[in-house]
């Protein structure tokens, strides 16, 4: 390791090393002249006018003297950095009315080491080898957002977006080249790397739920795609893609070609422990179990209902997607699952809404029971602003060809 050599982070957090030992700004006159740091060393290399500064600084803020407030702040960037306990170097220049970060102090950047890693892969020329080793340097060089610091300043946040598209884009052009060699292994190790740093990134979860299936980890693809959908939902309330439901597919026809004996997979597939209180299955499953439940309707008569819950604002529109939205949504799923019997199953739909099947009921039971889990999510959710609608139909609707219906007694079958 250059001991003299500094080593400047910009991915997931902000900081300074010098010789591996932190270095501590013990004065720092307020977040402008954090900014201003983290700014001119991001455009290392340029030289930038005082109006821009000026612009990127202080915006639309009226100030009587812009160019004598941005020298003043300069003033002050300079001093903290001598203070600092960096060797005494002059960081920042001044040349013809231009400020800059001066590009002849040894300094390792971490955003730029990112770039040049992407770029250097892009090459023509360069060897299979050659590219995963610089597709996997610049994978590990990010670390999160670009100076999450910064969230909500419009320089930052374009910035960010940038190197965060940037980032995907490693993984799906390493895929290309891992896929053609079937070197499921190191992507799955790029792709744990990649949803531990950003785990509301879809594709990642994609890539990685297909490396399980071309090593035919076929139990595992589908522990994963489980997980995938309802982090999804539940915790980045975000709805899984129509590619991402896909793969469910494509699971269940692989787990088809396992031949197994029949106890082994009566114990494989049944539930570990007893559960109390409803079903709670991914979606494609509950698609699944309802155009099942909807044939079986035809034949034996039983009544199935289906049910909508959905969470709304005081008008009964969209809430607004955060925290408040997220935690709503874990008291229904809780408010649901306690409400129900253990043969009722249900799924979350999306972001507001959950579906519940009702198996063996009538309409009458279905508005207590959605006066249940209303009983339950007010006593769960103690925020205001997020309210609950249910509304229920039949499961199925069938053409008789005209012929009579009656009930038995308790209006739950078909005769």
């Amino acid at each position: 390791m250059d001991e003299m050599l500094i080593n400047i982070k910009m991915f997931g957090s902000f900081y300074i090393t010098i010789g591996g030992k932190y270095i501590v700004f013990k004065k720092n006159n307020g977040s402008r002249t954090s900014f201003l740091l983290q700014y001119l060393i991001q455009n290392s290399g340029k030289s930038i006018t005082k109006e821009k500064l000026i612009d990127v600084i202080y915006g639309d803020e009226e100030i009587e003297n812009p160019v004598k407030a941005l020298q003043v702040l300069v003033t002050r960037l300079r001093k903290i950095l001598l203070d600092s306990g960096l060797p005494k170097q002059e960081y920042i220049y001044c040349s013809d009315g231009m400020y800059g970060w001066n590009t002849k102090i040894p300094c390792e950047i971490d955003t730029h080491e990112f770039e040049i890693a992407v770029n250097k892969a892009r090459q023509q020329g360069q060897t299979y080898e050659r590219k995963i080793e610089l597709y996997t340097r610049a994978i590990e060089l990010y670390d999160g957002d670009f100076l999450p610091n910064l969230t909500g300043n419009d320089w930052a946040t374009v910035v960010s977006a940038y190197y965060s598209n940037l980032y995907l884009q490693c993984f799906e052009e390493v895929w290309v080249l891992l896929r053609g060699n079937n070197d499921y292994q190191t992507m799955l190790k790029l792709c744990s790397k990649g949803m531990r740093v950003t785990p509301s990134e879809e594709e990642l979860h994609i890539i990685y739920i297909r490396c399980l299936l071309g090593e035919g980890r076929i139990k595992d693809a589908l522990t994963a795609y489980n997980f995938a959908m309802e982090m999804l939902l539940d915790e980045w309330l975000t709805v899984p893609s129509a590619e991402l439901e896909a793969l469910f597919g494509e699971i269940s026809d692989k787990l088809k070609d396992e031949r197994l004996p029949i106890k082994e997979i009566r114990d494989e597939i049944k539930e570990k422990a007893e559960q109390e209180g409803a079903f709670y299955c991914t979606l494609m499953s509950f698609i699944d179990s309802y155009r099942f439940v909807a044939r079986m309707m035809e034949r034996s008569g039983q009544s199935v209902y289906l049910m909508l819950c959905t969470l709304t604002n005081k008008n009964g529109g969209l809430p607004k997607s955060d925290e408040r939205l997220s935690y709503a949504a874990k008291c229904l799923s809780d408010s649901v699952k306690k409400s129900l019997r253990r043969g009722d199953m249900y799924t979350r739909y999306s972001v507001t809404q959950f579906l519940v099947l009702l198996i063996g009921t009538n309409m009458e039971n279905c508005t207590l029971i959605s006066e249940r889990i209303n009983a339950n999510y007010r006593k769960l959710y103690n925020g205001r602003g997020i309210h609950l609608k249910c509304s229920v139909l039949p499961a199925a609707e069938f053409n008789f060809n005209g012929d009579k219906i009656k009930f038995i007694k308790n209006h739950s079958f078909w005769e």
